[in-house]
């Protein structure tokens, strides 16, 4: 039986800080043993990258435009 895969979507990801960039981070590294679990969340500084965080893949999407506090990123539809 294979793993269950979970992908958690959120608008950053650490070393940025914040309550839900916490949350996320902690539901990854403690589902970690028994999930494969990923994030997708917006890249603040650039294109679109992969990275790995303390054994979490994340994956960074580009954004086009930031209105207020909402990031424009194409990407997250695809």
């Amino acid at each position: 039986m294979s793993r269950l895969r979970v992908l958690h979507f959120g608008k950053y990801y650490p070393p940025v800080r914040g309550g839900i960039e916490t949350v996320i981070e902690t539901l990854c590294r403690g589902e970690r043993e028994a999930v494969d679990s990923r994030a997708l969340v917006i890249n603040r500084n650039g294109p679109t990258r992969s990275d790995v965080v303390d054994g979490v893949p994340v994956q960074r999407v580009g954004s086009i435009v930031t209105i207020g506090a909402v990031s424009v990123a194409p990407v997250f539809l695809f």
